[in-house]
């Protein structure tokens, strides 16, 4: 999985979010086996701004499994993982997610409602 794999796994169990969150960008969500890793950061690391540098990089991968972890992440208990997991969503660009995105226009966020709104613009483009 790569050269530096073994070093950046070490950094993904460090107690501090930051080290793992700077390891999960320098993660190459290409090789294989990377997404179900990232996958399983977004949706699994106990700290939200973990979770939102995962749920970024599942935006880098056209893998379709990639956009179901996203559609997932859009429950988190975080309004900030959720606003990122619309951000990357909305950058896909596949009107198939205005299923998973409508709802999200009560969220108790207003950051939410705002990214869900302009991701649905973007669909209508």
């Amino acid at each position: 999985l790569g050269e530096h794999l073994g070093e950046d796994l070490t950094e993904l169990a460090s107690p501090d979010p930051e080290t793992r969150g700077d390891a999960v960008d320098l993660l190459d969500i290409e090789e294989p086996g990377m997404l179900a890793l990232v996958e399983d950061i977004a949706l699994g690391d106990p700290d939200p701004r973990v979770r939102v540098r995962a749920v970024e990089q599942l935006g880098f991968s056209e893998d379709p499994a990639a956009q179901s972890a996203l559609r997932r992440a859009l429950v988190d208990p975080s309004p900030d993982v959720v606003a990122a997991a619309v951000v990357e969503l909305g950058a896909l660009g596949d009107p198939a997610d205005r299923r998973y995105l409508e709802p999200l226009r009560d969220h108790a966020s207003p950051t939410v409602r705002e990214e869900v709104e302009f991701a649905l613009e973007v669909f209508d483009e």
